[in-house]
């Protein structure tokens, strides 16, 4: 069987280019702050902990962004969630993963190059 490949030609808005010890960088500009990202932007986001994330808030990305996948860095290290969090996305058919704000830089690459849909919250690596 012989499947031919295709070029990945659709431009991105942005590309996280490196993860620093105390920033990730996009488009070489180091960004320091909590960051909500999606296929087609990225902007700062008033939390400071993981202790801020609520499932109200969680509903209004789900509102506004429509995401297939909700991804938490949670800083230098893995942290766990409040479980509800999770349990609330899943009631709504909505994949929600934790991990590093490292890993989840990681799997930004992956999600931008395959187009999901999604909203990923960074937190700062000094977290």
């Amino acid at each position: 069987m012989q499947m031919e490949l295709q070029p990945d030609d659709q431009p991105v808005a942005y590309k996280i280019t490196r993860v620093d010890p105390d920033a990730v960088v996009i488009d070489q500009t180091p960004q320091k702050q909590a960051l909500l990202l999606t296929r087609q932007a990225y902007n700062p986001v008033p939390i400071a902990t993981i202790g801020d994330l609520s499932t109200s808030l969680l509903d209004t990305w789900i509102t506004e962004i429509e995401p297939e996948l909700i991804v938490i860095g949670t800083g230098t290290t893995h942290q766990l969630l409040d479980p509800t969090l999770a349990e609330h996305c899943y009631q709504q058919q909505i994949g929600f993963e934790c991990m590093s704000t490292p890993s989840a830089c990681r799997t930004h690459s992956i999600l931008m190059a395959e187009h999901r849909h999604f909203a990923m919250l960074l937190l700062p690596l000094l977290s």
